[in-house]
């Protein structure tokens, strides 16, 4: 069976409406290019690698919310000779990726494979340097959001979180 990749939704991210909250990056695993689901989150840096394109990585210890984005790529997948769903889509090492920058109030959903720990209604949701998975938690402290509903839309189980 092949992997199964995280799915993201936009629901209300500030960066579909204002452009400045949207940015082009490559994420980087050390030095090297890496490939990357969508609905995980990166640390973005001001490390230009061309005049409109950022370096990315996974975040740090360091990290905030005001550091971080969430990774939201447009799934085009180029091979038409099969049928493809979302969960089989990922952003190659090396190619373009589509980050929106996370605001206070912004609500996204993702599946479970963005995320780590023990889901569900009520927890929180933190960073954990060296991962682009975000990890639900019970304690508040540190938390950038909190998973505020879980949808079912066939097949998929989505867990909105809202940003803090």
């Amino acid at each position: 069976m092949a992997t199964k990749h995280a799915i993201v939704r936009t629901d209300n991210l500030s960066g579909t409406i204002d452009g400045s909250k949207l940015i082009s990056a490559k994420f980087y695993s050390g030095s090297d290019p890496a490939a990357i689901d969508n609905g995980n989150v990166v640390s973005i840096s001001d490390e230009l690698i061309n005049r409109e394109t950022y370096k990315v990585t996974a975040p740090t210890a360091a990290d905030t919310r005001a550091t971080i984005g969430l990774v939201a790529s447009v799934e085009t997948m180029y091979d038409e000779q099969r049928h493809h769903n979302l969960e089989d889509f990922t952003n190659k090492a090396d190619s373009l990726i589509r980050v929106y920058a996370l605001e206070t109030g912004d609500e996204f959903s993702v599946t479970k494979e963005a995320l780590d720990g023990t889901v569900a209604k009520d927890k929180y949701v933190k960073l954990t340097a060296d991962s682009t998975k975000l990890t639900a938690t019970d304690t508040a402290t540190g938390a950038i959001g909190k998973i505020v509903a879980v949808e079912i839309v066939n097949p998929d189980t989505y867990y909105v979180i809202k940003v803090k």
